[in-house]
């Protein structure tokens, strides 16, 4: 069984107010981070019954936040892409549903679920400091936002050094293939072919896993900048 949701929610998240903890952010984004912490006025709250879907709505909701707030602006996304207010529609929904259930405090033993809330409210209260935008990495106008994430992860990696995430965490199996994958997609998604975003979705948690880990290493990011290099798609 499967939750029924509206698709008229542009206006509804798009007039809402942009509150202050998010004011310095995009403005387009802004106003979905406040509905996420604050809820929406009026609104009365349904049950709170978890659906399978409701995780890769989760999961969706935070890679298009997180892309935002750290890789590039959906604004200039959606100045850019034809298909962006598409996307950003569907998002709409998603974040409609997701902000329902963690507004209603409703507890899970879905282990995947809880990670990716976890994710999410480690996000939201990070996001309410600065993020140092990557204004190049935009693509072109049928570029794939997911895997424009993916690429802003390779290209700033974060040093071993610096990473918090405890060594038993950072498991990450066959790097190298993932980033062969991601430069697949990359050229794939250039050239104006969908690309299956559920996958796209895992790489990029992959990627993120590695990234905080500090695993993708320099020589990794100068690989992947050559590897786009010769196909013509340096950004």
């Amino acid at each position: 069984t499967t939750s029924t949701l509206s698709t008229t929610t542009t206006n509804e998240v798009t007039s809402s107010a942009c509150c202050p903890e998010y004011a310095h952010t995009d403005p387009i984004v802004c106003p979905i981070l406040c509905q996420l912490i604050f809820g929406r006025k009026g609104r009365s709250l349904s049950t709170n019954r978890l659906y399978s879907s409701d995780v890769n709505k989760l999961r969706d909701v935070y890679i298009f936040l997180e892309t935002r707030l750290k890789c590039f602006s959906e604004a200039q996304r959606l100045e850019k892409s034809s298909k962006e207010k598409e996307r950003l529609d569907v998002i709409y929904a998603e974040v409609d549903r997701v902000a329902e259930i963690i507004q209603g405090n409703s507890s899970t033993n879905n282990q995947e679920f809880n990670f990716m809330k976890s994710k999410l409210d480690k996000l939201l209260e990070d996001a309410k400091g600065n993020f140092d935008l990557k204004p190049e990495l935009q693509g072109k106008e049928n570029m794939d936002d997911i895997i424009l994430g993916c690429v802003c992860l390779i290209v700033t990696p974060l040093e071993s050094s610096f990473s918090s995430t405890p060594e038993e965490d950072c498991d990450v199996q066959d790097l190298d293939y993932i980033l062969d994958e991601v430069t697949e997609m990359f050229v794939t998604s250039n050239q104006g072919i969908a690309v299956n975003d559920e996958y796209m979705e895992t790489l990029y948690m992959k990627l993120e896993l590695a990234n905080e880990c500090g695993l993708i290493s320099e020589n990794h990011q100068t690989k992947f900048l050559q590897l786009l290099s010769n196909n013509h798609l340096i950004m």
